[in-house]
């Protein structure tokens, strides 16, 4: 997503849908409103939202089986009765589990980010350097799934279960589900195979190309235009050039 005044801002596919156009000018009118802000957190209807407080309940309690975030009337946790996520406790597969909140969400009018926790096509390990344990070198692993490197088809076929799946966010009216996409985020840290570190020895060049790349295959090769990207760094940053240090 492109933000740089409210009166040129605009999304960096030009075809984008209908819809989509619509919540980018949306967003910026909230960006317009000092009395207005959105708030949210990712993954809370997959996982649980820590804090223990009513209505969000304990992470993994028996009576939802961790799958939380949507407001429960008084006194469905205690008595296990049914509430709104009940017929999502048999979809066992993640992705369609999150296609089907997804599609819940939106027909309530609510705004859809998707983050995205990308194992490391390289060794196959985790999106967290100290998880990793393949016991494989993952040093550049961004230069090496972009054209020219060795795992470079594999990052597309990657790619590819992206587009089947944010393709197939369709509403109850039938069009397609605008989202906002946030990979490869907290670029700045050195936490993920994406960042920064003496593990990972990734540039900042090196980030913006993979970036590139990602907006270029998934908007212009596989023509998917339901998307507005999302540039999001870990703090902290001072001035504004160290917040677009890494900005593609």
């Amino acid at each position: 997503m492109l933000i740089v005044s409210f009166s040129t801002a605009a999304p960096v596919d030009h075809n984008a849908t209908a819809e989509t156009k619509l919540f980018f000018n949306q967003l910026m009118n909230i960006t317009h409103n000092t009395g207005k802000i959105l708030f949210g957190h990712q993954q809370d209807t997959m996982m649980g939202a820590y804090g223990y407080n009513y209505p969000y309940w304990k992470l993994g309690s028996p009576h939802d089986g961790g799958i939380q975030g949507w407001l429960f009337q008084p006194g469905q946790v205690d008595s296990n009765s049914e509430d709104e996520l009940s017929d999502i406790k048999s979809i066992t597969d993640d992705r369609k589990r999150s296609a089907y909140l997804i599609k819940k969400a939106s027909d309530r009018g609510l705004l859809i980010t998707i983050a995205w926790h990308l194992s490391n096509p390289v060794s196959d390990g985790s999106p967290w350097v100290n998880n990793d344990k393949s016991g494989k070198d993952i040093r550049h692993s961004i230069r090496r799934i972009l054209a020219n490197g060795g795992v470079h088809s594999k990052f597309k076929r990657i790619l590819d279960g992206v587009v089947d799946f944010i393709k197939s966010l369709i509403d109850s009216h039938g069009s397609t589900i605008p989202v906002i996409f946030r990979p490869y985020h907290e670029m700045n840290g050195g936490w993920f195979w994406w960042g920064t570190s003496s593990k990972t020895e990734n540039t900042p060049d090196d980030f913006k190309q993979l970036f590139q790349f990602t907006v270029h295959y998934l908007r212009d090769i596989r023509q998917v235009h339901n998307i507005l990207f999302a540039y999001s760094p870990d703090k902290p940053f001072n001035t504004a050039d160290e917040y677009l240090t890494f900005y593609p």
